[in-house]
């Protein structure tokens, strides 16, 4: 196995911040000193997790695209923030803000007051870690409705960037900094709150011009941008002035192609209902007979837009999720992470491996020992060293690939892709020169194997066998089938028998995928007992104790093994538990407001409850709920499949 490279973060922020031409200055001013960043850059040291999150938040990615690795005091800390956060997000407004008030005690030293000014002048490392977890606990003060007694969201932004104040934004000092949408957030709440009502609409145009103006990926930006249009036009909700409401028309549109391009739900009905009083108020302002074929497309627009709204609405009063957007809980949501020492624990009795084989001429077995009970850290390089023989990313923080470069990893992303829209010679050569250029880690081999198989059978149509044959080799660049296996037959046995199995085992995201690859081909193949045996595991590993947070960065991987396992438990006639964990699968992805494949879920219970035969007039109902869910995210093509399968009433 290739050895990995010392600096592969380092690396990554060069190349994203050479790429998008942001100066060091700008990347950092306001929270740490460009000899800081120099020095991450360069590899003399790594920051912790909150001052890395920062940096990427900045450089205009979406945590989604990292996993973290974390210390144990790290992990502790990203748990009281992650619980807080779904507090948040389930509108428990009093224990987010008993726990926030928790968290501040904890971890922000000092008096509030005194140490805010302090902070404004220091720019090490030490203290933007202080700085960053003082505007956290200003912001979530802000989100439970506390900014009446303090202006907290002004306060949190203050922090960091110096461009408002008092409901104003200097747009000359704004244009220094290359804020995170997390930042131009607490600006855009700041003069929501604020009573100088004559000057939101600048500032709403100002982030809107800065979104523009920066890089930001569309992961990031569909974050941010879908709430600006929805607060701009709230802003002129009265207005009757023709080219306010043609942009107006023009912002919506643009939220809601991003809402679809990213199968995202933030702000979508409250879009949607916008839209359709724009296309009223249009209609009316241009109903003379000069505009017969823009009145004709508007009124085709609402009907299709009312459509969408429907089938929406309906979803969220079936699953009981708030019909608009509560808060903002999801900008701030914490990316995946892990404890370092848990991992080690736990990646080391899948592997079969004792303290002293694995710590061999790394360092003493006493020091795994410690680190498996959480009584100290390992050093940043033997943790390398540890990693690698457990055959495991040797990062604290990585992507889908390690690699030194942002361009690398938007060329996989582009490869997928081509694989969506079905271009599968396109992509199967751009994968070809791809694999010329990444290194020949195991765990790179594996993620673009995984992606290429998926391609091959989509072209050629592998028989079960042979895509079966492909993924259990990927499998095992990493980890032997047979102690997977052997887990499965012994989890219910052993003195940690009633931990939860993501405690007792560890497996990356594309190892994840590719399980859920395997035991797809396993069940086609007839091997059901071995597909169910794990499809089992997965749900138990997948599904820790319900909450929603925890698929949040693995939507992916989640929602193709729900697809697969709900399909798997219909076709053995396991009804009941398939229908139970669609809906449960729908309703934790419309909470987070991810609502791809919805309307899988709804038509495998719709399959499974032999609706077609008992009741053809629900049977239709549902068919075009589906199709409408289908063009939101899916697009025609895929709506089609159901408007076709519409039974005759006669």
């Amino acid at each position: 196995m290739m050895e990995y490279k010392d600096n592969d973060f380092g690396n990554l922020i060069k190349s994203i911040r050479n790429k998008n031409k942001i100066n060091a200055e700008t990347l950092v001013r306001g929270i740490c000193s460009v000899k800081v960043l120099n020095n991450i850059e360069s590899g003399k040291t790594f920051p912790g997790y909150l001052l890395r999150n920062f940096l990427i938040d900045r450089l205009g990615l979406a945590r989604e695209w990292f996993e973290n690795m974390l210390t144990v005091g790290e992990y502790e800390e990203w748990q009281c923030r992650r619980m807080i956060i779904s507090q948040l997000r389930k509108k428990e407004y009093m224990s987010a803000d008993a726990l926030v008030e928790e968290y501040r005690k904890k971890y922000i030293a000092g008096d509030i007051a005194a140490i805010d000014g302090i902070y404004a002048q220091k720019l090490d490392e030490n203290e933007a870690d202080e700085k960053l977890r003082l505007q956290f606990y200003y912001t979530v003060k802000g989100m439970c409705g506390k900014d009446g007694e303090e202006p907290y969201y002004e306060l949190a932004a203050a922090l960091t960037s110096k461009a408002y104040h008092g409901g104003i934004i200097d747009e000359s000092i704004l244009s220094r900094y290359k804020l995170s949408i997390g930042e131009l957030n607490l600006y855009l709440e700041a003069v929501w709150h604020s009573k100088a009502t004559e000057n939101k609409e600048k500032v709403i145009n100002a982030l809107i011009a800065c979104i523009d103006t920066h890089y930001y990926d569309i992961k990031t930006k569909v974050k941010i941008f879908p709430k600006l249009a929805v607060y701009y036009c709230r802003l002129n909700e009265n207005t009757t002035d023709l080219n306010v409401l043609r942009r107006m028309q023009k912002i919506c549109d643009e939220a809601i192609s991003l809402l679809r391009a990213q199968k995202r739900a933030y702000y979508i009905v409250e879009l949607f209902n916008i839209y359709l009083c724009i296309a009223d108020k249009l209609c009316e302002t241009l109903k003379d007979d000069g505009h017969v074929g823009f009145q004709k497309q508007v009124k085709f627009d609402k009907r299709r837009i009312r459509q969408w709204l429907d089938a929406i609405l309906n979803e969220y009063r079936i699953r009981e999720v708030p019909l608009t957007m509560p808060n903002d809980f999801y900008i701030y949501q914490e990316g995946t992470a892990y404890c370092i020492n848990d991992v080690i624990r736990a990646r080391r009795e899948l592997l079969r491996l004792n303290r002293k084989d694995l710590c061999a001429g790394i360092c003493a077995e006493k020091t795994i020992e410690k680190t498996e009970q959480h009584k100290s850290n390992l050093q940043y390089a033997n943790m390398k060293l540890i990693y690698n023989r457990l055959n495991l990313p040797c990062t604290y923080q990585h992507a889908s690939l390690i690699v030194p470069d942002i361009i690398t990893l938007e060329r996989e992303e582009e490869i997928n892709q081509l694989a969506g829209r079905n271009e599968l010679s396109d992509a199967l050569a751009a994968m070809e020169e791809l694999k010329k250029d990444v290194p020949g880690y195991s765990y790179n081999m594996q993620e673009l194997g995984w992606i290429e198989q998926v391609i091959l059978n989509n072209r050629w149509k592998l028989t079960p066998q042979d895509a079966a044959d492909r993924v259990k080799t990927l499998i095992e660049l990493t980890v032997p089938l047979k102690y997977i296996d052997n887990f499965i037959n012994n989890r219910n046995h052993g003195l940690r028998k009633n931990e939860h199995v993501s405690k007792r085992i560890y497996f990356t995201r594309t190892e994840l995928a590719c399980i859920v690859s395997l035991a797809g081909y396993y069940g086609k193949s007839g091997l059901m007992e071995k597909a169910m045996d794990y499809m089992g595991l997965l749900y138990e590993y997948l599904t820790n104790n319900g909450e929603s947070d925890d698929v949040y960065c693995m939507e992916s991987v989640f929602t193709r093994f729900m697809t697969h396992y709900t399909s798997m438990l219909g076709d053995i006639g396991n009804f009941e538990v398939s229908d139970r964990l669609a809906d449960e699968a729908a309703k934790r992805m419309l909470e987070l407001y991810r609502p791809e494949k919805i309307w899988w879920h709804k038509y495998n219970n719709l399959w499974n409850d032999e609706t077609k035969e008992k009741d053809k007039e629900k049977y239709n109902s549902v068919l075009r709920e589906c199709a409408a869910l289908c063009e939101i995210y899916d697009g025609e093509s895929v709506a089609k499949i159901f408007t076709n399968k519409i039974v005759s009433s006669c």
